[in-house]
């Protein structure tokens, strides 16, 4: 900033954007802190965008408070956050299991007229099955369908885990067989999870036919043990 000054040009809020990008990207938040208030002092005002920068680095080293700061901060001066802001809170509550701020923020969103994403699902639909309550976790799952929000392979991965942990293998394997109707290909935890909880209720036929099914053959040895 000094060295523009000293060069007669001006600072503007993307210039001064691109900076704070620049050094969260590098992790150096503080520094990224100093330019804003350095920022404030040329009399710049944040926009969104800068907002948003914030917001999403303080969302990846998991600081939610800091991060909450910043978004309220940001409505409180007129900016109204977009879809993307939402959906990064909302991830960052749902990996820590804050279910309640999650869902707060969700319906927040939809207050104001935004769409919520197949991002925005996923996040919700894995914060519930990490939290133990996997009937929300399909309610929100209906409801993405419902919306018009095409579920991933992530997406049914997340619920099956959350099924076979609470040993509803039929769910999950109609689940499994929704999936492979609409052409999405299980990844490999969800193709173990599945091959597991057969082995472990010891029904050694469907087992085998979904050891099979699964092109999981190394694994068939434990029908034995």
């Amino acid at each position: 900033m000094d060295v523009m000054d000293k060069e007669g040009f001006a600072p503007n809020i993307c210039t001064h954007n691109t900076i704070i990008d620049g050094l969260c990207k590098k992790g150096r938040i503080q520094e990224a802190h100093e330019l804003l208030r350095e920022g404030f002092l040329h009399g710049l005002q944040a926009d969104r965008v800068t907002y948003t920068i914030l917001i999403t680095q303080h969302c990846k080293q998991a600081d939610i408070e800091r991060a909450m700061a910043f978004f309220s901060k940001m409505v409180k001066v007129g900016l109204q956050p977009d879809m993307h802001s939402y959906n990064t809170l909302i991830a960052t509550f749902c990996k820590k299991k804050k279910m309640k701020g999650s869902e707060n923020l969700f319906e927040e969103a939809l207050s104001l007229g935004l769409i919520p994403t197949k991002e925005t699902y996923t996040s919700m639909i894995c914060g519930y099955c990490r939290d133990g309550n996997i009937s929300l976790g399909l309610k929100f799952f209906n409801k993405m369908n419902d919306h018009g929000c095409l579920p991933d392979s992530i997406t049914y991965g997340t619920l099956i885990s959350g099924l076979c942990t609470e040993s509803r293998l039929e769910e999950a394997c109609q689940l499994y067989e929704t999936m492979m109707d609409k052409g999405l290909s299980p990844c490999e935890v969800t193709r173990l999870t599945l091959a597991y909880e057969y082995c472990k209720k010891g029904d050694s036929t469907i087992a085998m036919v979904m050891s099979e099914r699964l092109s999981f053959s190394a694994e068939v040895g434990c029908m034995s043990t």
